[in-house]
This record gives structure tokens, sequence and C-alpha cells, in this order.
């Protein structure tokens, strides 16, 4: 899965710049395990039509250009990512 539109608030946020994360790959800004097991899911979903924890509110931890946490909150996922902080 890739980052297609960023707003500028999810740039000062992550500490990338926007041509650093449109087009990229979403794990970049996932911890381990989940970067990781990050393509697996996708595949489990892509295949089974399963969303797993898709579709779920969660509270999720994602990681900063200077790999530190950022906390995010009711991200949910409906084919697009939408997240509050």
């Amino acid at each position: 899965m890739h980052a297609l539109v960023l707003t500028q608030g999810a740039v000062d946020l992550f500490g990338y710049t926007k041509r650093e994360l449109e087009g990229g790959n979403v794990s970049m800004l996932m911890p381990q395990p989940f970067s990781q097991r990050h393509p697996s899911y996708l595949s489990r979903y892509t295949s089974t039509g399963d969303p797993h924890i898709l579709d779920t509110p969660q509270q999720v931890v994602a990681i900063h250009k200077v790999r530190w946490p950022v906390c995010l909150y009711d991200v949910c996922i409906w084919g697009k990512i939408t997240c509050t902080m």
C-alpha cells in the first residue's frame, strides 16, 4: 500500500518531505513487527476479502523520520486511511 496524497499536517507530523512520502510504501511509517508483517496482511485481505482489522477503529503507533513514536487515534480504513491526531 502506498501513500497517495498527504496533507501538510501529515508531512509535519512524520518529519518527511511530501516527495519522500507520496508514492512511498506506508510500512515505512510503521514500527516493527508491523512493517514486516504489512505485506502479508495486505495479501491476505486481497486474496480472501476478510478485512481482519481493516474497517475497525484502531489506536496505532507510527514512526517519525527520526524514529520516535507518533500516536494516531481513530484510524479507520475503508479503502482509504483517515485519522485524527
